[in-house]
This record gives structure tokens, C-alpha cells and sequence, in this order.
């Protein structure tokens, strides 16, 4: 019961040690625009003629049948299927998706990542997957026709394991849930479970957005606050951070309060977000109060807890570092314990340290 990542070769930045890829899915996509990239994480600036790059930002982009009429920034990649990539001249500025027996009877492939598409369910699958063992340009991606979808691909994963085959795997994960929730368990459940065993090394969410309802956020409806692609690029960010693979903001461990919490959790925690969720890597613990809380945040690097009535009790990883903080100044004083282990950066000039000694 201790995890183990599945070893993998590495093919480009996906595989291997590399921390898994996200794939933007833009297949429904009529047109694909500069704005488009914006909901993925790259912003064009027109007066610098640069590409600005954010934490969150998804490493592919499928486009299905579609090629693009401006240049993507340099840590963008695009996919196509392989029919649309043998046309024109995608070759040089794009990579390839094959499905299935496409890949072994293709007459041209890509000498840098060939995505082969294979539903797990599929008998000759695995078939297919044992013919690339040796292949250091393919890349699985892989999915199930039927349900319950992680299980079926975690026994293809396994099946892979005992042969010895260590060609990259992306999870695919496709919703056609009717509301924004059931659409977030439903990923989270499918993927989630995937790359807490270890067994991925990328992630491609899909959905269909016209069969979903408008769920209303915050007195609006879902769909108004963000757009689809921003949804799925988000809560493929979101999984891997929940699942330690890929840290790409700051990480909150919280108690869900009880009978014993000192302070407002929801309000506190709230305000502490919002001085601090630009300090990449960092893990921050929001305590109710001094009997529980150490022990729960156990793995954190800084920790805020109640220790009496308007009172705080500040640690650094398990370490007590200041006692009855009055919560008037705490999350001043959270700051500046920060700063002194040199974790704080301002916002917007550059990263915290990913892992603090």
C-alpha cells in the first residue's frame, strides 16, 4: 500500500520522472483563436510579441481536424489526428494521433511522439500496445468504451506492468454528466484514483459543454464565470495537485471545523488565500484548534492554528515557532514567518521554492 510511481520510459517530457502532462482538448472547437489559449494558461502580448505563461498552463493542445493559422508558444505542443497531420504541412508543426491499428498501419509517423488512442476494452489493444514495447516515440492514450471506466483501464495499466512494458500512459477521462459537480466527481473518481496508484503520465479531460446545464456559482450560472476549456484545463491541474504529482499552486490543508474550532475557519482561511496563493509549491495549514490540528497537518510547511480564544499558535512544519499570536496581526505574522524561511516571493515576480529543506 505504498505508493509507486509505474516506470515508464521518457518520450520528449512526457514519461519517465517528468511530472505528467496535461492535454487542453479543443476537438469541439469551430474556430481556435490566441484569445482561445488565454482559458489554458498563455496570454499574448502584442507589444512585446511574447507569450506570457502561467502556472497552470496545459502542454498540448487537440485540435482533432483543425490546424492553426498563428505559432504557438514554444512550450505548447499540438495534436491532431493522423489523417489530418499526413495533409499539408502539419508534419513539421505538429504531432500525430493515431487510433488503434491506424499506428500499425501507418505508411508515415512522427520521428518525435506518435499518440496511439486505445479503448482499453478493445482485445486487440493490448496487442497493439505490446507491438510499441520497443518504440521510444509512442505514447498511450487510453480509454474505455463501457463503464466503470477506472477499473477497466487499471487493469489494462496492470496488464502492461506484468509485461514489462513501459511505454508513457495518458489517462483519458470522458463526462457526459448534466451539471458542473457531477462532472468533477466524475473525473476526479476516473483519474484521480489512476494517479494516486502511480499509473499516469498525463491527463486528457473531455466533455461535451452543449449537454450541460447551467449550473448556477455565486448567483450565476456556471458557464458565464468560465469557459469550458478553462473548466477542464483547471480540474486537470486540480487532480494532479491533489494527487501530489504535479504542484502548480499553493496547497491549503484545512480541518473541516467542529465544536472545538476558535476562530472563523471559512473567513481565515479565505483571507490567507488571498495574501498567499501565488507561492507555488508551499503547503499552508488552516487549524481550528491546538488538539487535533498538529497531527493533521503533519505534512505541511507552515501552519496557523487556534490555540485559545483569539489566539494563535504558528509553526513551521512541525515545529512551534510562535504562541498566542493575537488573530488580529496572525496572518501578518504567518507572512512574515514566510519570509524569514525564504518561501515568500512578491506576486507576480516569480515562484516560491517548490520544496522547503
Amino acid at each position: 500500500f505504498n505508493y509507486a510511481r509505474r516506470s515508464t520510459y521518457t518520450v520528449s517530457n512526457i514519461g519517465g520522472k517528468q511530472v505528467p502532462v496535461v492535454i487542453a482538448d479543443f476537438m469541439q472547437a469551430t474556430t481556435i483563436s490566441p484569445n482561445d489559449l488565454i482559458s489554458i494558461g498563455y496570454t499574448y502580448d502584442p507589444g512585446t510579441d511574447k507569450w506570457n505563461i502561467g502556472d497552470a498552463a496545459a502542454d498540448f493542445i487537440y485540435t482533432g481536424e483543425k490546424s492553426l493559422t498563428f505559432a504557438l508558444p514554444g512550450t505548447l505542443k499540438i495534436m491532431m489526428d493522423y489523417r489530418a497531420w499526413l495533409s499539408g504541412d502539419h508534419k513539421s508543426v505538429a504531432l500525430p494521433l493515431f487510433r488503434g491499428r491506424e499506428f500499425t498501419d501507418a505508411v508515415e509517423k512522427s520521428a518525435d511522439i506518435n499518440f496511439i488512442s486505445l479503448d482499453v476494452l478493445d482485445p486487440a489493444s493490448l496487442e497493439i500496445a505490446s507491438q510499441t514495447e520497443t518504440d521510444n516515440t509512442v505514447i498511450l492514450c487510453l480509454w474505455s468504451s463501457g463503464k466503470p471506466v477506472m477499473p477497466a483501464i487499471r487493469r489494462f495499466i496492470a496488464e502492461l506492468m506484468n509485461r514489462r512494458i513501459k511505454v508513457p500512459v495518458i489517462i483519458c477521462s470522458e463526462s457526459d454528466a448534466s451539471t458542473i459537480d457531477e462532472q468533477l466527481i466524475e473525473f476526479s473518481a476516473t483519474a484521480g484514483a489512476l494517479f494516486l496508484d502511480g499509473m499516469g503520465d498525463g491527463i486528457w479531460l473531455m466533455n461535451d459543454p452543449s449537454k450541460l446545464r447551467n449550473a448556477v456559482v455565486s448567483g450565476r450560472t456556471y458557464l458565464e464565470t468560465k469557459s469550458n476549456y478553462q473548466f477542464l484545463n483547471n480540474t486537470s491541474f486540480s487532480i494532479l495537485q491533489a494527487t501530489r504529482t504535479r504542484i502548480s499552486k499553493t496547497e491549503y490543508i484545512s480541518c473541516p471545523s467542529c465544536g472545538r474550532t476558535l476562530f472563523d475557519l471559512q473567513e481565515t482561511t479565505a483571507k490567507i488565500r488571498a495574501v498567499t496563493n501565488h507561492l507555488k509549491g508551499v503547503k499552508i495549514a488552516i487549524m481550528g484548534c491546538i488538539v487535533n490540528g498538529p497531527g493533521e497537518m503533519a505534512d505541511a510547511d507552515f501552519g496557523y492554528v487556534g490555540s485559545g480564544p483569539g489566539k494563535i499558535t504558528l509553526y513551521k512544519g512541525k515545529e512551534v515557532i510562535k504562541r498566542s499570536v493575537s488573530s488580529d496581526v496572525a496572518v501578518e505574522e504567518l507572512i512574515n514567518l514566510i519570509r524569514e524561511n525564504e518561501a515568500w516571493v512578491e506576486p507576480g515576480q516569480g515562484f516560491a521554492p517548490t520544496s522547503l529543506g
